[in-house]
Order: structure tokens, then sequence, then C-alpha cells
């Protein structure tokens, strides 16, 4: 769940609305510079799907004790964080495997961060520093990853996209969309950056610049057209104690929704 507070309220965007925003920056990718999704339909797909175990949560919300308020992004506790992370990648691989590795990359980096992994064996950094639940679990996903790659290189349909140099880049077009999404719905635009974003010679940084209050620019410009608008739907709920989860999710379901589109254009 994603919580911006406004006022007297609290905009609410579920991951799953998140989700299906990303899917859709996925559609619009690619262009002279900026190569277009490889299998693009199970590209999309682990787009839609990446942040899928947050639905889990979302259906049983938690509060924090002290506030009486929802859990934002990154306010989830680890132990209940990686279960439902790790129910997100088994039903994505069970749909079809190369979705799943892409969204068994994205949970790892999550807890591994994008820097310094071995890009010739695609091994995250050493977890040295992290707790034992973290390192458990970026284990598990690289020794998952390991043997669904093992398993497609005879598959002539993936044999020689999985390979680390194909799809890390495939991954990181992943990244690149989730961290659009979270600038316009998390962050509420404003400037910021998006680095390691794949372009046809190694990597690039893209720059967001706010234009107005649902709209920006970006430079430079990774879509296949001029202007691209991303719609995703939000609900208001009053930024107050809630005696429980069950209240909570009582009342961003009585909510109106709203959709809210966000405009890019070429910076």
């Amino acid at each position: 769940m994603l919580i911006r507070k406004d006022g007297e309220e609290l905009v609410i965007t579920r991951q799953t609305d998140h989700m299906a925003q990303v899917a859709r920056m996925a559609e619009r990718w690619g262009n002279a510079r900026f190569p277009a999704p490889e299998h693009r339909e199970e590209t999309i797909r682990a787009a839609g799907l990446h942040d899928s175990g947050w639905r889990v949560w979302e259906d049983a919300p938690t509060l924090l004790s002290e506030t009486g308020r929802p859990r934002n992004l990154g306010e989830i506790e680890r132990p209940v964080h990686a279960a439902f992370y790790r129910q997100g990648v088994d039903s994505a691989g069970g749909i079809d495997p190369y979705t799943g590795l892409l969204v068994s990359l994205h949970a790892s980096v999550l807890y591994a961060g994008v820097d310094d992994w071995d890009l010739e064996s695609l091994t995250p950094p050493d977890a040295n520093g992290r707790t034992d639940i973290e390192r458990a679990f970026i284990a598990e996903q690289t020794a998952l990853q390991g043997r669904v790659r093992s398993e497609l290189t005879t598959n002539a349909r993936y044999a020689t996209s999985v390979a680390p140099w194909r799809l890390w880049p495939a991954y990181l077009r992943l990244r690149a969309w989730d961290r659009l999404s979270l600038y316009f719905v998390y962050h509420g635009l404003g400037e910021r950056e998006i680095d390691r974003v794949p372009e046809n010679d190694g990597e690039t940084t893209v720059f967001l610049r706010q234009t107005g209050p649902r709209s920006a620019v970006a430079s430079p410009w990774p879509f296949d057209r001029e202007r691209v608008t991303f719609p995703v739907v939000v609900a208001r709920v009053p930024d107050r104690r809630y005696e429980s989860g069950a209240e909570f999710l009582e009342t961003l379901v009585h909510a109106s929704p709203d959709v809210w589109e966000y405009t890019l254009a070429q910076g």
C-alpha cells in the first residue's frame, strides 16, 4: 500500500493499482535509443505482478501501534514482508518461468540492493550486515533464479534471453517502470532521477521534472511516443487513528475511488 498525506486525508494507492500502472508503462516503453521489452507478453505480465505478494497484506492490513495509521511502504515487518513476497514470486513463476524470474529479481533487489551484483553469474553482493531473514530470502531467491535459468537454457524460446547479459537489463527496465510509478503515486513528483536505465549502449540516468499537479517531463526520453499518460486508481480516507486493520479496510472499501491520470512528456 502506497500512502501520501494530503491535508486531513490519506491518499491511498493499492499495490495492485500501482502494478497496473507499471504494466501500462511497459506497454509504451522503447524507441531508437531504449530497447523495447524482450518477451513482451511475459515482461508486461511481470510488470503487472511484480509486487503481487502485497495482495495478501492488503486484504488484511495492519496498523502502526503508535499512530493507529495503516503501514506504509517500508513499514511492514520483515518476516511478514518476506513471506508475502515469497508467495508473490511463487505465484508469478507458476504462470510462466520468465515472468517468475523477473519478479524474483525484483524481490531480490529489494533486499540486496541493485549495486555490486556479479553480472557474470547474476548473483547478488555479499549479504553481510543483513538480518537473518534478509540473508535467507536473498539466498533462496538466488537459488531459485539459478534453477529456473538452468532449466530455460534448454528451451529454444528463452535459452539466450536468460543469459545474465540479457536478463539483467530486462530486470532493470522493470525497475525503471516501478520507480517511475513511485515517482507519481508515492513521492508526489518534484525533481528526481532514475538511474541504471538500460539503453542501446549500456545504462543511463533518466531525469524527471514536475510541470503540473500530475504532469512531468523526462530526459532522455524512453517511450514510443512524445507524450504518454498513465492512469491509476486512488482513494482518500480520513487521516486519523483507526482502532484496527479491519476498521481501516472497511473505511477504504467504502471510499469513493478516483482515477488520476499522470502525464509524462519529452523534456
